[in-house]
C-alpha cells in the first residue's frame, strides 16, 4: 500500500516467475518420488506447500533485489502469471508421470478418465482449483511479501 503512493514504476517480474517455476518443479519432483517410490502419500495438502514454499521463495527473491514488496500491478502479474506456470508444470509432471509408471497404453486411459466426466464438471473443478491457487497465491504475494520485508529488514 505505501509502494503506490510512492509512485514506483512496476518492474518485469519474469525472473521471479523462473524462480518460482523451478522451485515449484523441483518441490513437486520430490514429492512424487517420496509418493511413487516410498509409497508415502501426503494428501491434497502438498499442493498447497508446493506453491506456498516456491511463491515464499519467488517473493523473497524479489523484496532482496528492490529492497520493497510489489505493487498491486506487480502483485497481479505474479499471481496469474504463478498460476498460469504452475499449472503447465503440474499437467507437464502427470503427463510424465503416466507415461513413466504406465507407459504408452496410458494415452487411452487419460481419454477415458477425462472423457468420463461431463464437460460442466470439468469447468467447476478449473474454477475451484483456480480460485483455490489464486487465493494462496494471493496470501503468498501479500500478506507473505510484508512478513518477509519485516523480517528481512530486522
Amino acid at each position: 500500500m505505501r509502494n503506490e503512493k510512492i509512485n514506483i514504476q512496476p518492474e518485469p517480474i519474469i525472473q521471479y516467475i523462473i524462480v518460482f517455476t523451478t522451485i515449484h518443479v523441483f518441490i513437486s519432483a520430490l514429492v512424487q518420488s517420496l509418493r511413487h517410490f516410498f509409497n508415502i502419500d501426503f494428501g491434497f495438502g502438498s499442493y498447497a506447500v508446493i506453491v506456498v514454499g516456491a511463491g515464499l521463495v519467488a517473493i523473497i527473491k524479489f523484496i532482496s533485489d528492490h529492497g520493497r514488496i510489489p505493487i498491486k500491478s506487480e502483485r497481479v502479474r505474479l499471481v496469474w502469471l504463478s498460476y498460469f506456470f504452475s499449472l503447465i508444470a503440474s499437467i507437464l509432471e502427470t503427463s510424465m508421470l503416466w507415461f513413466i509408471i504406465g507407459g504408452a497404453s496410458t494415452l487411452g486411459d487419460i481419454g477415458q478418465v477425462l472423457s468420463s466426466f461431463p464437460v460442466l464438471s470439468w469447468i467447476i473443478f478449473l474454477m475451484l482449483v483456480t480460485l483455490i491457487y489464486y487465493l494462496v497465491l494471493r496470501f503468498v504475494y501479500d500478506w507473505g511479501a510484508k512478513y518477509c520485508l519485516n523480517k528481512i529488514k530486522m
